[in-house]
C-alpha cells in the first residue's frame, strides 16, 4: 500500500473521516492513528509490526529506567543502541559483510560457506530506527520535554505518513503534537493538499517517466553512446530528487491533513552552490540527524582541522552505509565527504550565502549540480565496476547523435515544469507557492498537474527509498 496507489487512498479516506470525527477526543484520535500505523505497516509483512513492537517496547523501557536510575543511565542507553543498531546490522548489512569476509577468504585459499541467509529487510527500518533513536538520546541527555505514555511513543515511532521514508522527525517536534489536541485548520488543508498533489506529479509524472531513460543505460550487457550515458545520469539526478522528495512532500501533507507539522526534508537542493549547501538543502532530515548525533558528539569542528576533516569523513561514509549495504553506497559517501572536505579548505570563510553577482551564483551552482551528478553515477551503478565503465564510456564518446539528442530533448520535457515551479519557489522564497494565489489560477493549476499525473504518469508503484 503506497502512497500512489487507489488501496491508499481509501486506507487514508477512512481514517481521515474517522479521525476527524473525534476530534473532541484526542487520546481516542491517538489510538486509532496507532492502529492504522501498524494495519498500515503490517500490510507489507506481518513481521514488520511485530519487530517494531518489539524494539518498541525495549526502547521505552530503557528510557523509563534512565529516569528511575540516572546514575545508571550510560548503561541503558548502551542497551538500547545495541538493540537498535544490532537489528539493523542484522538485517540490514549482515550479508554484506559475511559476503566480503567469504571473498576475503577465498582470496587466501580459504573456502568458507556463508553462515546464514535469507534474512528479510523491513521496509522503512533505517528510518523509524533513527527516529527511534532521537527520543533514547534525548532522555540520555536529559533534554526537557513531556513524559510519555507507551502508546503515544509507540505512535511517535510508528506514524504511517512518517514511517517508510521519513522525514525522520524529532522527539521534541513530534511527541508535544501528540500530546495535545489537534485542531481543524484550513490553512493546513490548503497546505497539505497543494503538498499531496506537487509531491505525486513529482514522482508519478516526472520520476516515473525518467526511469525510461535511467533504466536501460544501467542495465547488464548495456552498450550506448557516452551521449545516452551522460544523458542517462542528468535523467537519474531528477529522478531520485522527484522519487525521494515527492514522497516526502506527501508525507508531509498527509501529516498537515490529520493536524500535524513536520520538517521539511529538501529545500531546492539543486540551486545549491556547493556541497555544503547541497547537504542543507538534500535529505535534510538525516544530515541534520548525523550533525547533531553523529558528527558534533564526535567533536565537530572543534577541535583542529585535521579533526573535523576526519569527523565529516566518517560521517558521509555513514550516510553511504545507512543508504544501503554495497561498495557503491560507501564510495558515494566517501565521495561526499571528499566534496565537502575540499570545499572547507578551499572556501572556509564562505557561508552558503549566494554570491551578490547573479552569474557567479549560477556559475556556482552549476559545477555544484555536475559534482553532485558524479556522485548518482555510483549511487545507481550496481558495482563500482559499472560505474567505472559507464565513466570511461562518457569520456571517450561523448559525441552527440540522434538518440542521446531525442533523450536529452524527452528529458527536457519531463523537468520543464518543474524547473518552472521550483524557479516560482526560489524566488517567492516559499515552497508553498499557491498560498495567496487566486481561485482561478489554482484551479488551472491543479488541472494541469491532474492532466499530467493521472493521464501521463509513469506505471511504478514503488518509490526509490524504500529499500534503503
Amino acid at each position: 500500500m503506497v502512497f500512489n496507489s487507489i488501496s491508499f487512498l481509501g486506507f487514508f479516506l477512512l481514517v481521515f473521516a474517522a479521525y476527524w470525527s473525534l476530534k473532541a477526543h484526542w487520546r481516542i484520535q491517538n489510538t486509532l492513528l496507532l492502529i492504522a500505523s501498524y494495519l498500515f505497516y503490517g500490510f507489507w509483512d506481518w513481521r514488520f509490526p511485530v519487530l517494531m513492537a518489539a524494539t518498541t517496547g525495549i526502547d521505552y523501557l530503557m528510557t523509563n529506567l534512565m529516569r528511575w536510575s540516572p546514575q545508571r543511565r550510560k548503561a541503558y542507553l548502551a542497551v538500547s543502541l545495541v538493540s537498535n543498531l544490532g537489528v539493523l546490522f542484522a538485517l540490514k548489512y549482515f550479508n554484506f559483510f559475511q559476503d566480503n569476509l567469504v571473498s576475503a577468504l577465498g582470496q587466501f585459499g580459504v573456502e568458507v560457506s556463508p553462515w546464514f541467509t535469507g534474512v528479510f529487510l523491513p521496509v522503512g527500518i533505517s528510518f523509524y530506527t533513527f527516529q527511534r533513536l532521537t527520543f533514547v538520546i534525548d532522555v540520555y541527555r536529559e533534554d526537557a520535554y513531556q513524559e510519555v505514555g507507551f502508546f503515544d511513543f509507540a505512535l511517535f515511532v510508528s506514524f504511517f505518513p512518517l514511517l517508510l521514508s521519513g522525514p525522520i522527525e524529532r522527539a521534541k517536534q513530534l511527541i508535544p503534537q501528540l500530546l495535545r489536541a489537534r485542531d481543524w485548520q484550513s490553512s493546513h488543508v490548503e497546505q497539505g493538499i497543494w503538498l499531496i498533489s506537487w509531491g505525486l506529479f513529482k514522482k508519478m509524472f516526472v520520476a516515473d517517466n525518467l526511469a525510461t531513460l535511467v533504466d536501460p543505460v544501467f542495465q547488464e550487457g548495456w552498450h550506448g553512446s557516452g551521449g545516452e550515458a551522460l544523458v542517462a545520469i542528468y535523467a537519474y539526478a531528477f529522478q531520485i530528487y522527484c522519487d525521494f522528495s515527492g514522497y516526502s512532500d506527501v508525507a508531509i501533507g498527509l501529516a498537515k491533513l490529520l493536524g500535524f507539522d513536520v520538517r521539511w526534508n529538501f529545500n531546492l537542493p539543486y540551486f545549491a552552490t556547493n556541497p555544503s549547501d547541497f547537504w542543507r538543502r538534500w535529505h535534510i532530515s538525516l544530515s541534520t540527524w548525523l550533525r547533531d548525533y553523529v558528527f558534533i558528539p564526535m567533536g565537530g569542528s572543534r577541535h583542529g582541522e585535521w579533526s573535523t576533516r576526519r569527523n565529516l569523513m566518517a560521517t558521509m561514509v555513514l550516510v553511504g552505509l545507512w543508504h544501503g549495504a554495497a561498495w557503491t553506497f560507501v564510495v558515494w559517501g566517501a565521495y561526499h565527504g571528499l566534496l565537502l572536505i575540499v570545499h572547507r579548505a578551499v572556501s572556509p570563510e564562505r557561508s552558503a550565502e549566494e554570491h551578490p553577482l547573479i552569474t557567479v551564483a549560477v556559475a556556482r551552482a552549476a559545477v555544484t549540480f555536475h559534482l553532485i551528478c558524479v556522485g548518482w553515477l555510483l549511487f545507481r551503478a550496481s558495482s563500482l565496476q559499472q560505474a567505472a565503465d559507464i565513466f570511461v564510456t562518457i569520456v571517450s564518446t561523448l559525441v552527440p547523435n540522434g538518440i542521446s539528442l531525442t533523450l536529452l530533448g524527452q528529458l527536457a520535457g519531463y523537468i520543464s515544469l518543474l524547473l518552472l515551479v521550483q524557479f516560482v519557489q526560489r524566488v517567492k522564497g516559499s515552497l508553498l507557492v499557491l498560498e495567496g494565489t487566486s481561485v482561478p489560477l489554482k484551479g488551472i493549476a491543479y488541472g494541469i498537474l491532474f492532466y499530467l499525473t493521472v493521464l501521463h504518469g509513469g506505471t511504478s508503484n514503488s518509490f526509490i527509498y524504500f529499500q534503503f
